[in-house]
């Protein structure tokens, strides 16, 4: 079970009996996998189906990389630079949204270090 767990309990057992909103965002994703649609990670596909409404995939998870390894060494694999004013650009609009419950999945908890978001 993935870390989005606590959003994925407290989205179905409140947030649908409620009738709340509800968006799961995961910003970094490694570790998944190529689709027809693109890279898919398994946590966010399923933050995705517990947000009431839907949201698409690439606002669910904006940064996605193959490599199952930190996520700052995936996106350096993969090429991509990942600055602090893209996540603060894609996050600011998203958290404006008037959504009963809300939740951002962190990266590796406190034992990640993004040397490289600038």
């Amino acid at each position: 079970m993935g870390a989005n767990w606590p959003f994925r309990l407290a989205a179905r057992a409140r947030g649908r009996r409620a009738g709340l909103t509800t968006l799961g965002l995961k910003p970094f994703a490694s570790g998944s996998e190529a689709t027809p649609d693109g890279l898919r990670n398994a946590d966010a596909l399923a933050m995705q189906a517990q947000s009431v409404p839907v949201a698409d995939y690439t606002t669910v998870n904006p940064f996605a990389f193959a490599p199952a390894i930190a996520p700052h060494l995936a996106a350096r694999h993969a090429g991509a630079e990942v600055r602090l004013a893209d996540l603060a650009g894609w996050l600011r609009p998203l958290l404006a949204l008037e959504r009963g419950l809300t939740l951002v999945e962190g990266a590796g908890a406190d034992h990640l270090v993004l040397p490289d978001v600038h």
